[in-house]
């Protein structure tokens, strides 16, 4: 899940960390995490549509390689040196460490500054769980979630096929575990790979589909909870797979 949002150095607005061309726009940037592989190229795409429809303002996408991780360590130290990007891509796994970390302009203080006869706009435009993914511990929208990412399980028809598993594909985690075993077996192949960027995402789809969740909020209070009894359960059979039957492989990327 995706959330942009500005960002300010403590010392300097949004106007500040922007500057003018010398055609009279202002210019600024906008950090985002996709490769031209990941929906990079689409990103230009829109910027450039924004930039030929709007006048008096110019935008430079700038691509941060090693995901959210990454982008995170190259605004720490864009912050520091006085010259943060306007608008920035952050993963949700990182919301709350942004937003306590960094100064930055809510969406809805952007409006209510701007735009105030638009006050209502988020509530207008947005259904509330679609609000609620981009909203930190303190209960804030801290940006607009404008991208959800969707996990996708992929097979291959010839190893399939080499393994006699015929055009039946899993619908459950023992079913793929099942099946991985057999292609290990029959073909010696791996069975199982789930991708693993610079964070968790991946795993954190096979923790949650059993019922578990990362995080909880308990009075406000956000705590690691993925050491329950189903996530445990979901990411030992994960485990398993890659140790003990060496059915899955286990590389970043």
């Amino acid at each position: 899940m995706f959330i942009a949002t500005s960002c300010s150095n403590g010392k300097k607005s949004i106007n500040d960390t922007s500057s003018k061309n010398p055609n009279g726009k202002i210019k600024i940037e906008y950090w985002h995490v996709n490769a031209d592989t990941q929906g990079g190229k689409t990103v230009e795409e829109l910027v450039k549509k924004f930039n030929s429809e709007n006048d008096h303002i110019e935008v430079t996408a700038v691509y941060n390689p090693d995901m959210y991780k990454g982008l995170m360590k190259n605004l720490q130290a864009e912050v520091t040196s006085g010259n943060p990007p306007a608008v920035v891509q952050i993963g949700w796994a990182f919301l709350d460490y942004f937003s306590n970390n960094f100064e930055y302009s809510t969406p809805q203080s952007v409006i209510d500054k701007y735009f105030p006869e638009d006050k209502n706009y988020l509530k207008d435009n947005f259904l509330g769980n679609i609000l609620d993914l981009s909203k930190n511990s303190k209960g804030e929208n801290a940006g607009i979630a404008y991208s959800l990412s969707t996990p996708v399980l992929y097979y291959n028809k010839d190893i399939f096929k080499a393994a006699g598993l015929g055009d039946k594909v899993p619908e459950t985690w023992e079913q793929v575990i099942e099946y991985a075993k057999t292609i290990k077996d029959k073909t010696g192949k791996y069975g199982l790979y789930v991708q693993e960027p610079a964070d968790f995402w991946g795993q954190q789809a096979i923790i949650e589909s059993n019922g578990a969740s990362m995080l909880s909020n308990n009075g406000g209070k956000v705590q690691a909870s993925f050491a329950s009894p189903e996530g445990i359960k979901a990411f030992q059979a994960y485990a398993d797979m890659v140790l003990k039957d060496k059915s899955a492989l286990h590389t970043s990327w």
